[in-house]
């Protein structure tokens, strides 16, 4: 749409709507094509930042899923990534877009990545 006179900020709301909806992975596939066609530069950074911001709230998403599975089944939370995955909560350990493994804190999935908070549809 942006080619052909939409407002350049079309790609980012449909990628929000996207990942609203309750499954990031398409945001993930459209950021990923509009990235593969998209020349200008300072849309491509508006892009990028958002693949990244999806990625880490899709990867979040599981973590907290794996930790609350954990913590209903044995009665309390997990330390870390390695005891979900040792206990075969996660197939195994997540990182994020630039490489950084995410955390577990006081029962929650944390991102030491700073990204903006994209809400995937409970």
């Amino acid at each position: 749409a942006y080619e052909h006179g939409g407002p350049p900020y079309l790609p980012l709301l449909v990628s929000r709507l996207y990942t609203h909806g309750g499954d990031a992975e398409p945001a993930l596939l459209f950021l990923r094509e509009r990235l593969r066609s998209e020349t200008h530069p300072k849309i491509r950074k508006q892009l990028e930042r958002r693949l990244r911001d999806v990625a880490i709230t899709r990867d979040l998403a599981i973590l907290q899923s794996a930790i609350e599975r954990f913590a209903a089944e044995r009665g309390s939370v997990p330390e870390d990534q390695a005891s979900l995955v040792a206990a075969g909560y996660l197939k195994k350990r997540l990182v994020d877009p630039i490489g950084l493994p995410y955390g577990v804190s006081g029962g929650r999935a944390v991102s030491q990545t700073e990204y903006e908070v994209l809400r995937l549809k409970e």
